[in-house]
């Protein structure tokens, strides 16, 4: 879970693989806008073919809590 959604930062956002880490913060230390979180969250939801709710994805602070959120919804 962790590679693919490190792959859908680097690929939809520009951000550097090297600056992604599971503690990586994702709007401090990544840089990612409200606009460009609401983008991954879309792509997340088409390639997972779920859906995520906003009220949780507003907690999500780090790299590591968003791909726990999104494999709790998977199963």
């Amino acid at each position: 879970m962790y590679e693919r959604i490190k792959e859908m930062l680097v690929e939809e956002l520009g951000i550097d693989a090297n600056d992604i880490t599971p503690e990586a913060k994702l709007k401090g230390n990544l840089g990612i806008s409200s606009v460009e979180f609401v983008d991954i969250a879309m792509t997340i939801e088409e390639e997972y073919n779920i859906e995520l709710d906003e009220d949780k994805l507003r907690k999500i602070k780090t790299v590591q809590e968003l791909c726990d959120y999104v494999e709790s919804l998977r199963k």
